[in-house]
Formats: structure tokens, sequence, C-alpha cells
């Protein structure tokens, strides 16, 4: 075969082993894999059109014709425009007080570690601190774990940035604005209250956001 009937062809492979690159790529990872952002996808599937319709104008039927039918597949899923984005994990709880000293129960993650109870409050009202679950929601109570989800969606002013603090906040008396505590805290090791960052990303659910709560041995606020 001559070199230039056997370079179409060889273009055509290639395309197709892109494409096939690109949909195990989203079965694995389930729209985005480790350090491959959902645009970067987007942006490597766009290139794969557009070797496709190459293809059709040098009159490569049968290549633009399989593509077209495995490219479908592949992009079930691509646009996750309405994707939420958070984290998850479970909260594992020991040693629970009376019931009475166990008013709310609420994950709270801070953009910033909070220096006094007013930045609390602050960080709450200007956006830079966000609650889970939704206002009209609760976290059981006197239970040996849960498993919860954190997103756009279920929470309360959860952003696609980085968070210095997620805690288990504790409501132990009847005054909303004053008596709450840290219950756990999601942190750097097992058996420690040094604060561990997550970094909530676009479209992406990050797992295992764990935190430990022994109500006997609770973390104080920071700035204690």
């Amino acid at each position: 075969m001559h070199a230039q009937h056997l370079q179409p062809r060889l273009k055509s492979l290639a395309v197709l082993y892109s494409l096939y690159r690109f949909c195990i790529l989203k079965k694995r990872n389930g729209g985005a894999s480790a350090g491959v952002s959902a645009e970067a996808l987007v942006v490597y599937a766009m290139k794969v059109i557009s070797s496709l319709l190459d293809l059709c104008m040098r009159f490569e039927w049968r290549c633009l014709l399989v593509g077209l039918l495995l490219f479908p597949s592949c992009v079930t899923g691509l646009s996750p425009l309405n994707e939420p984005s958070g984290f998850r994990g479970v909260v594992r709880f020991k040693n629970w007080p009376p019931p009475d000293s166990v008013r709310e129960l609420r994950i709270v993650a801070f953009e910033k570690l909070p220096k006094d109870t007013t930045n609390i409050f602050a960080a709450l009202i200007d956006g830079k601190a966000a609650v889970y679950p939704e206002i009209e929601r609760r976290l059981p109570i006197h239970v040996d774990s849960i498993e919860y989800e954190f997103t756009t969606k279920s929470g309360f002013n959860l952003k696609v940035t980085n968070y210095e603090y997620v805690i288990v906040a504790w409501q132990y008396g009847p005054f909303i604005f004053t008596d709450w505590l840290p219950a756990g805290v999601y942190a750097l090791r097992p058996n420690s209250f040094e604060p561990a960052p997550v970094r909530v990303l676009l479209h992406r659910i990050i797992p295992n956001v764990d935190i430990e709560v022994d109500f006997r041995n609770h973390p104080q606020w920071p700035w204690r």
C-alpha cells in the first residue's frame, strides 16, 4: 500500500484510539480522574470531535460512522453542569452526654480558622462558612455513626473553595448564638485536633472526610 493511502487510515486509527482512551477514562473515574478536571475532559472531547470532522472532510466515512457510534456512550454524563460539588464522609460518635445536653449538631466548614466567637458569626453572615444540613433538617443524635454528603445542593453556603477548618458543631445549651462547641474536627492525624483542610472542587465529591467525635474529649475553639 502506498504511503499516501496509508496516512489517512493511520490517522483514523489514531482518532479511534484517542476516543477509546477517553471512554475508559470516563468510565473508570466517573467523569474526572485524580488531577484531571471535568473541563480538561471537555477540551479533550472537543479535540476528538474536531478530528472526526476532519476525517469526514477527507471522506473517511467508515471511521466517522464508528466514531459516532462510540461517542454517544462516552459523553453520557460528560456535561456535569448540574452536578454538585462538595465532600462526604463518616462521623463516628462515642461517649454521648445526656439527651438534654445535645440540642443540635451541624457540620460547619470555615474558609479561615476562626479567631473568636464574633468571627464565627461574621463568617456565616459573610458567606465565609458553610453549614450542613440545611436549616430545615437536623443530624441524628445518639447513634454510633452517620454517613453524610455535604454538597452545594444539600448544604448551606458551600462554595468551590478551600476550607481550613471543618467541624461537627455541638449546641449544648439553650442559647443558639452562644452555646456551641466543636464536638469533633476533621484532622490531619487520628486522635489529633490539628485541622486538615478540605478543598471543594468543581463538580466533584471529595470522599473520606471522616470526623471522630468523643464528647468526653472534644476539641476546644481554636483560640482557647
